[in-house]
């Protein structure tokens, strides 16, 4: 089963759980349209946010308590609340649902799970595990920890400010993240992946259309592996890093600011349409570049390590 292939069976399953009803036992209210509430809420609790068509914004605070504030304009609301756990998802007989729009504030820590089928999911400070997927609809997460996880088939990404691994898989959508201390893992059929200030030691980044840029530190036992078959690879090492590469254009230029030092047969400077392998620095970090019709560059970077804060 192919990636692409899977990103779309995983997405059909949002569909469906975006008008899941939650059984009448686990309900703290009956049917409603409306929710506006404030109650005692633990910072490891667990937020899971479903609707069809609308908004999702959840937000962390230093309080030991949450507030919900959701509303929909046709169809009712399936909430359920403790002191751990909240469940907000739309719910309509006949399948006729109008905008909707959550607003949820958290303690910071809360792990929080967000799915739609056409609307935007806004997830900022609350510096927990956040998982988010949308069919349409551009998501944002600011300031999460320990996983970041995003699936999407029409719409872009922005994440910023984590601490752990983040993955993106979409099928048409750009990615882009800013001061990831943590792995990358990015995957789309047609959009740019971008990664700025990032301090990975293992990144991943592939498309099949659209442009991939990696600026950020570079771990001298990290692998970085970027693929793209329509689009240019912009790669950043700082100065004083060390790296063995491994980087083949079909139809493009390959191009480094840095002194190559080749394997025996191949010659320095620009190649087209070939494929090199040469180390800087001395060797260390594993990476690999590969696009058909694109070109290849290696930028030099500021001096910086993948310890840095």
């Amino acid at each position: 089963m192919t990636r692409t292939t899977r990103t779309f069976l995983m997405l059909g399953a949002v569909l469906a759980a975006a008008s899941i009803t939650v059984p009448t036992s686990a309900r703290a209210q009956s049917d409603r349209s409306r929710v506006d509430t404030t109650f005692a809420f633990g910072k490891n609790g667990a937020v899971d946010l479903g609707l069809v068509s609308g908004e999702i914004i959840v937000t962390g605070w230093t309080r030991a308590e949450a507030k919900v504030n959701a509303w929909v304009e046709r169809g009712t609301l399936d909430v359920s609340f403790s002191s751990g756990h909240i469940s907000v998802q739309t719910r309509s007989q006949r399948h006729n649902l109008g905008e909707a729009r959550y607003e949820v504030m958290v303690p910071i820590g809360t792990r929080v799970t967000a799915h739609a089928v056409s609307g935007d999911i806004r997830i900022k400070a609350t510096a927990g595990e956040v998982e988010a997927q949308s069919v349409s609809g551009d998501i944002e997460v600011l300031d999460a920890t320990n996983r970041v996880t995003i699936n999407a088939v029409s719409g872009n990404a922005h994440v910023a400010n984590v601490r752990g691994s983040v993955k993106y898989e979409a099928v048409s959508g750009d990615f882009e993240s800013e001061d990831i201390t943590g792995d990358i893992d990015a995957h789309t059929v047609s959009g740019e992946i971008t990664a700025r200030g990032a301090r990975s030691a293992h990144f991943r980044a592939e498309t099949v259309s659209g442009d991939i840029s990696y600026r950020g530190s570079i771990d001298a036992a990290g692998t970085y592996d970027i693929s793209s078959h329509s689009g240019d690879v912009t790669l950043e090492i700082p100065n004083g890093a060390g790296a063995n590469l491994a980087l083949q254009s079909y139809s493009g230029e390959i191009n480094s600011r840095f002194p190559m030092t080749l394997q025996p047969g191949q010659n320095t400077g620009t190649r087209r349409g070939r494929r090199m392998e040469f180390t800087i620095n001395g060797g260390g970090a594993r990476v690999t570049v590969e696009t058909f019709s694109g070109d290849i560059t290696i930028e030099r970077g500021a001096s910086r390590t993948s310890k840095e804060n």
